[in-house]
């Protein structure tokens, strides 16, 4: 691997490593964020070598999601997919690909939101009463697993939402 390309992969992964470090406390941050991490694998040897740096994270009930990009080695480049996860982008540019990343990251609370509002959209469908509705996010307030858990900010948003659905429930015809 060139000297600049391993200078831009390790410029990458320190400033990711600050960057997620700043998710890690409080925990009920770090829960919003689904217990966000970082994995690097490598596969291929020498200057055919590819890196894959991947982003996980899990949304309530314990689903997990990622970003992923690649980094060839030959190239230099990054390679990832822009945010509709239509088309690969490839770019040589830390800066470029910090700010995607950054994007996708600020964007994880409301994506988890979306998701549970989702789940209680399926449990009040399949009958179930607002108690019950309750009880499921509770469980997830209490849940051992910190990535699927909720935060007190989520259950309080989900109980607005459920007696939302209810009272729409109730007034329709």
């Amino acid at each position: 691997m060139a000297e600049g390309h391993e200078a831009r992969l390790q410029d990458m992964k320190d400033r990711l490593e600050g960057l997620l470090g700043q998710y890690a406390h409080p925990v009920e941050k770090r829960i919003a964020f689904g217990n966000i991490r970082k994995e690097y694998s490598t596969w291929g040897t020498g200057e055919n070598a590819t890196t894959n740096i991947a982003i996980v994270y899990e949304t309530p009930g314990g689903s997990t999601a990622q970003i992923n990009i690649a980094f060839d080695h030959v190239a230099g480049s990054f390679t990832y997919l822009d945010r509709g996860l239509e088309a690969r982008k490839v770019s040589e540019s830390v800066d470029e690909v910090m700010g995607m990343i950054e994007e996708e990251v600020r964007a994880i609370p409301a994506k988890r939101m979306k998701l549970l509002r989702e789940q209680i959209r399926r449990w009040t469908g399949e009958g179930a009463s607002q108690r019950q509705v309750f009880g499921e996010m509770n469980k997830l307030l209490q849940s051992e697993f910190i990535g699927g858990k909720i935060t007190n900010s989520e259950l309080r948003n989900g109980i607005r939402y459920a007696i939302e659905l209810r009272r729409e429930h109730e007034e329709a015809p």
